[in-house]
């Protein structure tokens, strides 16, 4: 039994809070399935990258996600679980229907996704936002996307990089102009 804000928690299986509580958090199979689905539904297709590449960044979206959650708290993990599986199964509760999230052809899922995000019910549109931050974050930073959208991002900081020192070495040649006496430290 856990408390949590208050609340009295009973957490019935036994793997989970050891898992949620682990520095070394990782997803069980099925919960990376589902986060995989939520993942290619949220970024879509891609038909100009190969679909070899899309499965690859899809991997990779999940297994950074697992990362960055590791260094959630454990409730935020517990939570994000949790979410998980209302995404998978709790489509019934709000008439978005009755087949499980992960067994939904890609257009069905997006629609399910829509219809969750327009939700009346907040909780449903809180979860589907922040698991859409996550994926974004995560996927829109792969080197292929980048590369497909044009913006890559290591580019551009090899440009500022270079125009930072270039700056340093202008304003390293212009002579030391004093800090005024009202904006020094006061000794």
């Amino acid at each position: 039994m856990i408390i949590l804000h208050g609340i009295k928690l009973t957490i019935l299986s036994s793997q989970i809070l050891p898992n949620l509580m682990n520095p070394n958090f990782k997803f069980s199979k099925y919960q990376a399935h589902i986060l995989s689905k939520a993942t290619s539904s949220m970024i879509g297709e891609w038909p100009q990258i190969d679909p070899k590449t899309q499965e690859i960044i899809i991997y990779q979206t999940v297994m950074s996600i697992e990362t960055q959650l590791r260094h959630f708290p454990w409730e935020h993990r517990l939570s994000f679980v949790f979410g998980l599986y209302f995404l998978e199964l709790g489509g019934f509760l709000g008439a978005w229907g009755l087949l499980p999230f992960s067994l939904l052809k890609p257009k069905q899922a997006e629609r399910r996704l829509k219809a969750l995000f327009d939700s009346d019910f907040i909780l449903s549109r809180l979860l589907i936002k922040g698991i859409k931050v996550l994926v974004c974050l995560s996927a829109f930073s792969h080197p292929d996307l980048e590369k497909h959208l044009g913006m890559e991002r290591r580019k551009w900081r090899e440009n500022r990089v270079a125009k930072r020192n270039q700056l340093l070495v202008i304003t390293d040649a212009q002579p030391y102009i004093p800090t005024p006496k009202a904006l020094k430290d006061q000794e």
